[in-house]
């Protein structure tokens, strides 16, 4: 593929096949983004997203914390929302326990609250 180490190109094309409901090129080209840039909190959030999708939840766990991570000291909106897909991955799981400790660790951290999380009950 041309430019296939330009990160905004990888990213777009990865939210198309998402759009398109093709996960298994999204999670191709998201890794390949990882590749050239391991930590980007944009790739990890939609790789948390597409095995939300898919009902993995434990890997939605994972990528949303990596994103969460990531986020958190330079756009709080960003970091809820991947705390929030964490969140709601705990509570697809059936831990809603689980969910509830990620919610207090994330403000423990500097989350600010958010009113998505308490129509979680949390």
């Amino acid at each position: 593929m041309k430019n296939a180490r330009n990160k905004n190109i990888l990213l777009n094309l990865s939210l198309v096949y998402i759009y398109e409901e093709m996960y298994t090129e999204a999670i191709e080209t998201l890794n390949s983004l990882l590749d050239l840039f391991p930590n980007d909190a944009f790739a990890l959030y939609h790789l948390g997203l597409i095995y939300s999708f898919t009902e993995q939840y434990e890997r939605a766990i994972h990528y949303g914390d990596l994103a969460f991570k990531q986020w958190l000291p330079i756009n709080n909106d960003k970091a809820q929302q991947s705390a929030l897909l964490v969140c709601e991955s705990f509570i697809s799981l059936n831990n809603k326990d689980g969910a509830a400790a990620y919610y207090k660790k994330a403000q423990e951290k500097g989350m600010e609250p958010a009113d998505e999380f308490k129509d979680l009950g949390l």
